[in-house]
């Protein structure tokens, strides 16, 4: 893995990530960016040639990318953590070099949007969520990762869709690591139409909105339902699968098997929060009843924002936030609501690096921050208040809360980063409704595909029926 020293962009904590090209198992170059801590960091008591505390990979929400996470990412890396970041094929900034060109040359956000959309279309119709994002793109960063510190444990954080696809990762790969395998599913819950609080309302809206339009569309979606930019036709029709069967991401039963040795060999914990609009606690109690069974490492951690003391908004993405959002200024450019500077730096490119090669980024930022500008704002409130709009408050989403607030870097980042350091046993009970999940709890799989398989043949015949006897009224 070829390595040289980056020029980059130092980021709000004080590190410079390195934009590097992981290949996949079929030379697909992926986007990504490694987070080091810097030498000699007093913060951490490391010095020089010392290895890092634990290697940490970051697994992105639907339609979420990579630049998202980068705060926390550089803030891990300050606490002595080597963590990386990275966009699957197709999203982000993982393009073949022609539309990453083009992506880059975009001169203002429509002119992104369109240029997004035609790239996305080119994307192969057989590419899918775990059988592509998963178990190829995915399992390439983790090797990627773990080449780079190899006797330093792994944790994997992956928010909404991402902790989904690191839970179906295969066990063989991450037990010949050798190292401690540490899960964090954040917010990842099972949304089978039956799940929400008004189901028919969901199977119908999802319907009109995504499956209808999908087939002469060619693209899935996401924005229609807040969850980030759209992605390419396979892994939306992977998605749509997921939405409509009991089973959600664990309906192919070798997936299933996958998951359930995952969580008998090595730690896994969910963590869900109050004030996620997105993904409920009942759907986390119903992927986790799916995944338990004897000897398994499951656990669940709900916790209540408000009332943990200071505490700020967690909610679906807004965990990997730090407490200082950028906003758009009246020119357009990114504004720090901390300092209430502007910021007109872009994001670095990945177009012209080589295999596991580090690219210089940009230096023109002039607040240090590296905030994300595009790949999660569908997550984000799209209204802020006054005060916030002009850059004076501590936190865009805590507008209308106490300015003496933690930060996520004092709450829950710091939670986050004991698990990835400690495991499930370091869990503190405290900070809400932890649960242990075991065969007592556990949902027979194989009889939910039954009964699904029953339900179906049954809303077929009664669809023949009905077209039969329309005819035989004409």
């Amino acid at each position: 893995m070829p390595e040289s020293s980056s020029k980059g962009r130092m980021s709000a904590f004080g590190v410079v990530p390195q934009a590097v090209v992981v290949p996949a198992a079929d030379g697909f170059p992926l986007a990504a960016h490694r987070f080091e801590p810097p030498p000699g960091s007093s913060a951490v008591g490391q010095t020089d040639g010392q290895e890092v505390r634990a290697v940490v990979v970051v697994v992105n929400a639907t339609g979420v990318q990579a630049r998202f996470y980068h705060d926390f990412a550089c803030w891990l890396a300050m606490q002595g953590l080597c963590a990386f970041t990275f966009d699957f094929r197709y999203s982000g900034n993982s393009f073949p070099k022609q539309w990453l060109d083009k992506l880059e040359g975009a001169g203002d956000e429509e002119e992104y949007a369109q240029v997004f959309e035609q790239a996305i279309r080119t994307a192969p119709d057989e590419i899918g969520l775990i059988r592509t994002w998963g178990r190829e793109d995915l399992a390439a960063v983790a090797r990627f990762a773990h080449d780079a510190h190899p006797r330093a444990p792994m944790c994997f954080f992956g928010n909404s869709l991402g902790g989904h696809l690191m839970t179906v990762l295969e066990p063989r790969m991450l037990q010949s690591f050798g190292v401690p395998i540490r899960f964090a599913d954040v917010n990842g819950g099972n949304a089978h139409w039956r799940n929400h609080t008004e189901p028919e309302e969901s199977l119908f809206g999802f319907n009109e909105v995504i499956i209808k339009p999908i087939e002469t569309d060619r693209l899935f979606r996401s924005s229609s339902l807040g969850l980030g930019y759209d992605i390419p036709y396979g892994p939306g029709k992977d998605w749509i699968d997921w939405f409509t069967h009991p089973l959600f991401s664990l309906h192919v039963p070798e997936d299933e098997q996958r998951a359930k040795e995952n969580v008998r060999m090595f730690d896994w914990i969910y963590f869900s929060f109050s004030d996620d609009e997105t993904i409920s606690r009942h759907m986390m109690h119903q992927h986790a009843s799916l995944l338990c069974g004897k000897g398994s490492r499951t656990k669940t951690l709900f916790i209540d924002p408000p009332k943990l003391k200071g505490w700020p908004k967690c909610g679906h993405v807004t965990c990997f936030r730090p407490s200082g959002p950028r906003l758009p200024n009246k020119t357009g450019s990114p504004r720090n609501v901390i300092t209430g500077k502007a910021d007109n730096s872009g994001e670095g490119s990945s177009s012209d690096i080589g295999e596991g090669s580090v690219v210089e980024e940009d230096d023109d930022d002039d607040d240090g921050a590296e905030r994300a500008v595009r790949g999660g704002e569908a997550y984000e409130p799209k209204e802020l208040p006054e005060e916030i709009a002009r850059g004076e408050g501590a936190d865009a989403d805590a507008a209308s809360e106490p300015t003496e607030l933690l930060g996520r870097e004092d709450s829950i980042w710091q939670v986050f980063l004991k698990y990835a350091l400690e495991g499930l046993d370091t869990v503190d009970p405290a900070l809400g409704d932890l649960r242990t999940w075991d065969e007592t709890n556990a949902r027979d799989c194989d009889a939910l595909r039954r009964e699904e398989r029953l339900v179906r043949a049954k809303a077929a015949a009664e669809g023949a029926k009905g077209k039969t006897d329309s005819k035989a009224r004409l």
